[in-house]
């Protein structure tokens, strides 16, 4: 029976550990889409003021260049608002991090049934019940979370491994904790 259990234990840890991935690929892409938002949003903003700038000039003088420039950026503000209505980036932003909650919501549950198959609170069979349920609702969100990038791979890679976004030391969590829920004391003992 004890092996059920470490097996069925390192599955739904194998399971977790995707899950916590595929929630930081997906925070990372939001990221990456909300980055180019803002840069391309500032330079729509600088554009227009550009092109406001030029008009105004044109009305003191008339020299061609002065035109040429003030269509140059005109187009320019033309097409970054054509390329937002196209590729709907801030729908985008707001899918990816759709995407992220529903797989932090399941990362929470899956640490929910790896405590409970730990301390023995549910019997084997209601433990793969639970797990058959989850993988289920992974499955889904898998099924209708949009595409990622390498970029976003490689900064959730940077995130989980290099600077522990998802691991915190006794004193992080005591410092967010009232404290007669702290596990260390107040005299450090």
């Amino acid at each position: 029976m004890e092996t059920m259990k470490d097996t069925l234990e390192d599955t739904v840890r194998a399971s977790f550990a995707g899950v916590v991935w595929s929630h930081k690929i997906h925070e990372k892409q939001a990221d990456l889409y909300f980055n180019s938002f803002r840069r391309m949003e500032t330079l729509k903003i600088i554009c227009s003021i550009l092109t406001s700038v030029g008009i105004v000039a044109m009305i003191v003088k008339d020299p061609l260049w002065l035109k040429l420039v003030s269509a140059a950026i005109s187009g320019t503000g033309a097409f970054i608002s054509t390329y937002f209505q196209s590729f709907k980036t801030q729908e985008q932003i707001d899918v990816q991090k759709k995407v992220a909650r529903e797989l932090l919501s399941l990362r929470d549950k899956y640490i929910h049934l790896l405590l409970a198959i730990r301390l023995g609170t549910e019997n084997i069979e209601d433990s793969v019940a639970n797990f058959e349920k989850l993988e289920s609702e992974k499955h889904e969100i898998y099924r209708t979370a949009p595409i990622t990038t390498d970029k976003a791979v490689t900064m959730a890679r940077d995130a989980l491994c290099i600077s522990n976004d998802n691991n915190y030391s006794d004193s992080e969590i005591d410092n967010m904790l009232p404290s007669a829920l702290k596990k260390v004391n107040k005299s450090g003992s």
